[in-house]
C-alpha cells in the first residue's frame, strides 16, 4: 500500500528543493540577528565577540534577494503573460504584506506615543520594524527590473551589474576607511533601502536561473568534502570582512551590515553547494521543517522583526540593570533565537489558517 506524500512536503518537479533549503537556512539566520532580547549594555563586554562571530551569517538577506529574482526570472520564462503583466501581479502581491506589516508596526509604535514625524522617518528608512527595509528594496527593484528587462537578458549586462555591485561595496568600505564624512552621512540617512547595496543580487538571481542546469550538474560533481571546505571559506571571509567593518565603524555598523563584497561570493557558494540536493535525499522530518520554514519565510521575516522589538522593550524594562557573562549572553541568544523562530513560525501558520496566507507566503 502506498502512502500519499505529506502535505507539507511536496515532491512536485515544479518546486526546487535547493531553493527551499536555502530559504530555510537564510530565514533561520535572519532570526538570529534579532535574538538578543536584552539591552546591549547588559552584555557590553561580550558584544564585540558575539557580533563578529555572527558575521558569517550575513549571507542570509543577499540569498533571499537572489532567490526572489531567480524565481521571478523562472516565472517569466514559464508564463504566457507579458512581463509587465506578471510584474504588476508581483507588485500587487508584494504591496499587500508590506501594507499589513508596516501598518501593524506603525500602530503598535503609535500606542507608545512615538511622534508622527518619527514614525514617518522610520517608515521611509525601513526601520519601522526589524527587517522592514527588505520589502522596501523589493518594491524599488521590481519597477527597475521591468525598465531594464530587455538588457537583463544579455550575459554581458548581468556580469557588468554584478561587477558594478562588487565595486560599489568596495567603494563603501573605502569611504568608511578614509572617513569621507559627507558620503557616509548621506548613506546613513538613506539607510538600508539604498539600492547601492542590493541591485547586483537582481542580476545574480537572473544569471543563476539562466545557468541552473549547468549549476546543478557542476554541484553534483563536487564531493561533499569540498563543498564543506567551500562553505567554511565563505563563512571565514564573511566573518573577517565583518570584523574589519566593525573596527572601522567602531561598532556603529548599520546601515552597512551587508556592504560586504564577500556576500556576493557567499551567494554563489551556497547555490553551488546545494543546487543538486533533492527532496528525496533528505529524511522526512527535516524535509517537513525545511519546507515549512521556506513556505512561511515572508511571515517569519516580518513577524520576528516586530515580536523581537516587543521582546527587547520588555527586556529593557525588566533587565536594564543586569550584567551577563559571555556564556550567559550566548545562552540568552540561543534561547531567544529558538523562541523567536517558533513564535514567528506559529504566528505565520495561524495567519495562514485564518485565510491571511497572502501576508505570510
Amino acid at each position: 500500500m502506498t502512502h500519499p506524500p505529506h502535505p507539507l512536503v511536496p515532491l512536485s518537479s515544479n518546486r526546487l528543493f535547493a531553493l527551499d533549503l536555502l530559504k530555510a537556512i537564510s530565514i533561520t539566520a535572519v532570526v538570529s540577528y534579532h535574538a538578543m532580547l536584552v539591552p546591549r549594555s547588559t552584555y557590553a563586554d561580550s558584544l564585540p565577540l558575539l557580533e563578529i562571530s555572527a558575521g558569517g551569517l550575513r549571507f542570509c538577506v543577499p540569498v533571499l534577494f537572489t532567490i526572489s529574482f531567480f524565481l521571478l526570472a523562472r516565472s517569466l520564462d514559464k508564463t504566457d503573460l507579458r512581463p509587465w503583466q506578471l510584474l504588476k501581479k508581483r507588485l500587487i502581491r508584494l504591496l499587500i504584506p508590506t501594507t499589513f506589516w508596516f501598518g501593524l508596526a506603525t500602530l503598535l509604535k503609535s500606542l507608545t506615543r512615538n511622534p508622527f514625524p518619527h514614525l514617518m522617518e522610520r517608515l521611509v528608512s525601513g526601520n519601522i520594524f526589524q527587517g522592514a527595509y527588505f520589502l522596501l528594496v523589493l518594491l524599488q527593484c521590481l519597477p527597475l527590473f521591468l525598465l531594464i528587462l530587455a538588457r537583463l537578458r544579455q550575459p554581458a549586462v548581468l556580469y557588468g551589474m554584478i561587477t558594478l555591485q562588487c565595486l560599489m561595496l568596495l567603494a563603501t568600505y573605502h569611504w568608511l576607511v578614509t572617513e569621507q564624512t559627507w558620503v557616509i552621512d548621506v548613506l546613513r540617512r538613506l539607510d538600508r533601502p539604498c539600492l547601492i547595496y542590493w541591485f547586483g543580487y537582481m542580476a545574480m538571481g537572473i544569471s543563476l536561473w539562466q545557468k541552473w542546469p549547468k549549476i546543478i550538474q557542476r554541484s553534483s560533481q563536487i564531493p561533499n568534502l569540498w563543498k564543506g571546505i567551500f562553505l567554511a571559506i565563505a563563512w571565514g571571509l564573511l566573518s573577517e570582512e565583518y570584523r574589519r567593518l566593525w573596527i572601522v565603524t567602531q561598532g556603529d555598523i548599520p546601515p552597512f551590515d551587508y556592504a560586504l563584497a564577500s556576500c556576493l561570493l557567499s551567494v554563489v557558494v551556497l547555490f553551488l553547494c546545494f543546487a543538486s540536493l533533492t527532496a528525496e535525499q533528505v529524511p522526512l522530518l527535516p524535509r517537513q521543517i525545511i519546507f515549512c520554514l521556506s513556505r512561511y519565510s515572508l511571515g517569519i521575516f516580518c513577524s520576528n522583526g516586530i515580536v523581537s522589538e516587543i521582546g527587547l522593550a520588555m527586556g529593557s524594562r525588566w533587565l536594564s540593570g543586569a550584567h551577563f557573562s559571555l556564556v550567559e549572553a550566548i545562552l540568552l541568544k540561543m534561547g531567544g533565537w529558538l523562541g523567536l523562530l517558533l513564535i514567528s513560525l506559529g504566528l505565520s501558520m495561524l495567519l495562514d489558517r485564518v485565510k491571511l496566507g497572502v501576508i505570510v507566503r
